[in-house]
């Protein structure tokens, strides 16, 4: 596949502290002090684990900040990344299963089910990937702007999903994931309605007067 423009992908999933900041509020399940002793925070009677990535969102949530974020923004386009963009960022030049070397390294850069104490964590926690990019693997899977379909086009130029459909694509793996179902290629689907406490998303950014993708 290849992406012919250029764009900007955000370097970790969006925090609690980032979609409260916009949105005046904070869904997340994992938003308490247990969850985050030393950062916790309390603004105006709601709980925040500020660097923990907002989760308990759906996509149609995520297109009402979106929507906010770009009425304050005059010079970029804000959504969220297609599969391919996505999966483009996680690579960071990588084909194999993982942006690491081997699977000997997967609990020094991801939070999965052997080491995330059933929760999520702060999201530059973990390393991040030679393109500077965190949480790549694991933490929480991340909406795409897409439709899912079963088949990827191989050999595509700037591909997206279907025009429509039931349900949207996830990636990254979360917290919950067992280790041997980790790797960049694996793809999940919710529909855009669903909300869960392993679910979040990151988001891109281009040039208004290049910006080529739009919400149908």
């Amino acid at each position: 596949m290849t992406i012919s423009k250029d764009f900007e992908i955000q370097n970790t999933p969006v925090t609690q502290a980032q979609w409260y900041s916009l949105m005046g509020y904070n869904p997340s399940h994992f938003r308490f002090r247990k969850n985050c002793n030393e950062s916790f925070r309390k603004i105006a009677h709601i709980s925040l684990c500020p660097e923990n990535p907002v989760e308990n969102i759906s996509w149609n949530d995520i297109q009402r900040f979106l929507q906010r974020i770009n009425e304050k923004s005059t010079d970029y386009t804000y959504r969220l990344p297609t599969e391919a963009e996505w999966e483009l960022a996680a690579r960071a030049g990588k084909n194999g299963k993982y942006f690491f070397s081997n699977e000997s390294e997967i609990n020094t850069y991801v939070w999965n089910d052997e080491n995330s104490f059933e929760q999520t964590h702060p999201v530059k926690s973990k390393p991040p990937s030679s393109l500077g990019i965190y949480c790549s693997l694991g933490n929480v899977w991340q909406w795409t702007q897409d439709w899912y379909q079963p088949d990827l086009v191989a050999k595509a130029v700037d591909p997206q999903g279907p025009e429509s459909g039931l349900t949207k694509v996830i990636r990254g793996n979360s917290w919950t994931a067992p280790q041997k179902i980790i790797r960049i290629a694996n793809r999940f689907r919710a529909p855009p309605g669903a909300r869960f406490s392993n679910l979040g998303f990151r988001i891109v950014r281009e040039l208004k007067t290049e910006a080529t993708y739009f919400e149908k």
